[in-house]
């Protein structure tokens, strides 16, 4: 007889249901037993592009672009960066400004010569600046993580404010997609 305050026995449960069809949670984006293996990736490790990849006494695997705020542009919020970017802009309500800021953000983003994502590392100024022009570096600081940069990430201001500077980790695969010379940063679009 079972006492029916203390209910089925716990580990009985566990026999049934480890007897029974397997129910584990998996991740959904692999399939289950899949096994991530980079070694393909050791022949690309040779290729360099001109701007190297050195970082703090280690050879990184891709060339990393820098991407910064100018001191200038620290203070300005949404209007302030549709004047400077959008120079034909016309006073707009606070949602309607953020609205289009965020398309030409987008915008930026699809013409971009990057892969879907790229590891973001600690922003070097020895690190070369491709594009220094206001949209370029909003594209980037609004679409990124102090780890990784998402083309199709939702853009967001304040984390571009607070980010600052970042440096993009391009894959060598796309290092040849890249412009060849790199640009002081004069708040000028070289490489669109």
């Amino acid at each position: 007889m079972t006492n029916p305050n203390i209910g089925p026995n716990p580990m009985a449960a566990c026999t049934e249901i480890d007897a029974g069809p397997r129910h584990l949670a998996h991740n959904m984006s692999s399939p289950p037993k899949s096994v991530v293996n980079f070694e393909g990736l050791n022949s690309m490790a040779g290729h360099r592009h001109p701007l190297g990849l050195d970082y703090i006494d280690r050879v990184l695997f891709g060339t990393p672009i820098h991407f910064a705020l100018l001191d200038e542009w620290r203070r300005l919020r949404t209007p302030g960066f549709l004047r400077l970017i959008d120079k034909g802009s016309k006073r707009r309500s606070p949602a309607a400004g953020e609205a289009r800021l965020h398309q030409l953000i987008e915008q930026r983003a699809k013409t971009l010569p990057l892969p879907e994502g790229c590891v973001t590392i600690p922003g070097s100024i020895s690190h070369p600046v491709l594009w220094s022009d206001a949209l370029s570096v909003l594209t980037i600081l609004t679409k990124c993580t102090t780890t990784v940069w998402l083309r199709h990430k939702t853009p967001s201001l304040l984390a571009a404010l607070e980010q600052r500077s970042i440096s993009l980790l391009v894959p060598p695969a796309f290092a040849h997609r890249l412009p060849a010379i790199a640009a002081p940063q004069t708040g000028e679009d070289h490489g669109n």
